[in-house]
């Protein structure tokens, strides 16, 4: 099946959800950003940032009201290109092959952003692309993606609910792929989702519990790998070029 087929009407076909952006969605994604995000950002607005993987164009947004210009964004879906057009930003392009588009802006991007597309990736193609991201990149370049954590267990439904995920990471793993691919400096870090409902709150608590008991288990049985296991629902890097 053609590739682009899977992600043509993606909004229509499992992203409606995030197609809701109303002042209070708005504000929940920007504090989400800010607690993870506010210290990576390029000192310089000038800063020549590129997302690849835009959806929606939440974080185009927040890099928007954060005073960020110089921005580009690169999507395979028409459908989500011409949604972000009309309600966020112009300046981003559908593309047939990501790759082919890396090929021709070499050493160009103070920042590449990328969330929730390298799960999308299949394993026979993701170093090739890690390595097109990072010679994609200035010297002093920055990269950043994040994904689904399979460290949490609640995660198995968040990986069968979307047909296009290929794979999906744990700490190690993203570590593994950007270390292959010859990234510096790699930090990998849990992505903690801000909550503004007393519901949310209450979830975010009983998860909390719920996965110290786990990791206690998991450190007293020695079943992991990973020196220091999370369990939020997503995780991220930040490599340097």
């Amino acid at each position: 099946m053609e590739r682009n087929l899977l992600f043509k009407n993606y909004i229509t076909t499992q992203l409606s959800h995030n197609a809701n952006l109303s002042t209070k969605r708005i504000r929940l994604e920007n504090n989400t950003f800010d607690r993870n995000l506010s210290s990576m950002l390029p000192m310089s607005k000038k800063a020549k940032i590129l997302e690849i993987g835009f959806g929606t164009g939440l974080f185009i947004k927040y890099l928007l009201l954060k005073g960020y210009k110089n921005i580009y964004g690169v999507e395979l879906s028409p459908e989500e290109t011409k949604f972000v057009k009309k309600n966020v930003y112009k300046n981003v392009g559908c593309v047939k092959n990501t790759n082919d588009f890396l090929n021709k802006h070499k050493g160009e991007y103070d920042f590449i952003f990328m969330f929730d597309v390298l799960e999308h990736i299949p394993k026979d193609k993701t170093i090739d692309f890690l390595v097109k991201i990072r010679k994609s990149l200035k010297t002093e370049g920055s990269f950043i993606a994040r994904v689904p954590n399979a460290t949490n267990p609640f995660n198995i439904n968040e990986f069968g609910t979307d047909f296009t995920h290929e794979f999906i990471y744990t700490p190690r793993s993203l570590l593994q792929v950007n270390k292959i691919a010859d990234f510096s400096e790699i930090n990998i870090l849990p992505f903690k989702e801000e909550n503004i409902t007393w519901h949310g709150r209450i979830t975010n608590i009983t998860q909390g519990l719920m996965f110290f008991l786990i990791r206690m288990i998991t450190v007293l049985s020695r079943n992991s790998l990973d020196p220091k296991p999370f369990y939020t629902k997503n995780i991220y890097c930040v490599c340097k070029k």
